[in-house]
């Protein structure tokens, strides 16, 4: 079953796979992205997703999808469990010292700083 699109719509999602197509990698089932044609998670995702909205292999996209999944780092009992690096080459986390990232607004778009643990527009962590 392919998705209903106009045609423009249809050019654009078509032409962009064709794109990610041409640095797919059979062997590892990712796109090669960028200018050092390293494998990339997102780009793969997306070409996956532009091949079945098209209707096309969906047997790669399904490869494709089972590429990235099997990157998923698990690491149970720490914050970063089930977190994707964006490319496979990228270091894996450090274990037992990874915190929750807090909200830090920029003073260019709000007018004033605000350090983590101070007061400011968005609720605190307990």
């Amino acid at each position: 079953m392919t998705a209903t699109l106009s045609i423009e719509a249809r050019t654009l999602v078509t032409e962009a796979v064709e794109r990610m197509l041409a640095g797919y990698d059979d062997e590892t089932g990712l796109v090669l992205w960028g200018a050092e044609r390293k494998p990339a998670l997102r780009e793969t995702l997306y070409t996956a997703l532009g091949l079945l909205i098209l209707g096309r292999d969906p047997g790669r996209a399904a490869r494709m999808v089972d590429a990235v999944l099997d990157l998923q780092l698990l690491a149970p009992g720490e914050i970063w469990h089930g977190c994707f690096r964006h490319r496979p080459d990228e270091p894996r986390p450090s274990t037992g010292g990874a915190f929750l990232w807090k909200a830090v607004i920029s003073p260019i778009s709000h007018g004033s700083a605000f350090r983590p643990g101070t007061p400011g527009p968005f609720p605190q962590s307990p």
